[in-house]
């Protein structure tokens, strides 16, 4: 994965062929390396900005009873490399009502 980062920030991820097309009509017809078509464009030297490698930390395990994936990626810089994680959030009290209503139901008799 690819994300665009700016003085440390990140300002798009992920960023991908098209995103570097649609800014750097230029790049086109030029090869697929994409993290060199953008650092080496007119638009990243007048943006300021960079286009960066990013490792995928493997899906981790977690607990579905009391939190899920997003589908969201949080991209931090670590080690002097770009990584990205897995976001998760709690279940709402609506969420956890219904999971315990489906449960109740199964177990009836």
């Amino acid at each position: 994965m690819y994300a665009k980062i700016k003085n440390g920030q990140v300002l798009k991820a992920p960023y991908d062929i098209s995103d570097l097309f649609s800014e750097c009509p230029e790049a086109k017809n030029k090869g697929c390396d994409i993290v060199a078509l953008f650092n080496e464009s007119e638009f990243k030297k007048q943006e300021g900005s960079e286009v960066v490698f990013v490792e995928i930390e493997p899906f981790p395990e977690f607990d579905s009873k009391t939190v899920r994936p997003t589908g969201n990626l949080d991209v931090k810089l670590s080690n002097n490399k770009w990584i990205a994680t897995y976001v998760f959030r709690e279940h709402t009290q609506e969420e956890l009502s219904a999971m315990m209503a489906a449960t109740n139901q199964q177990v009836a008799p």
